[in-house]
């Protein structure tokens, strides 16, 4: 819309991986998931281009952070599930 970005779809980075959700004045915003170069994989809620609000990363090692998000860090309650259980 007007040359942003506008509701949903998906942006492909040439070397950092996919992100594939809802987006809002050109930046991701509301539900998505953020699939890292690395491997590692982030399904939740983006504010302004920004992990915020409840989301789940789970890192290419079998590790698994689900939890609150707060200007892109883990913040407030959450659960840190380590790859051996």
């Amino acid at each position: 819309m007007n040359g942003k970005y506008e509701g949903k779809g998906k942006e492909t980075f040439k070397d950092a991986g996919h992100y594939e959700g809802e987006f809002k004045n050109h930046k991701r915003h509301g539900k998505g998931i953020y699939c890292y170069k690395s491997g590692d994989v982030y399904e939740g809620e983006f504010e302004n281009d920004i992990k915020s609000g409840f989301g789940i990363y789970t890192y290419a090692n079998g590790e698994k952070y689900n939890g609150y998000w707060k200007e892109g860090k883990r913040n407030g309650k959450g659960e840190y599930i380590y790859a051996n259980g």
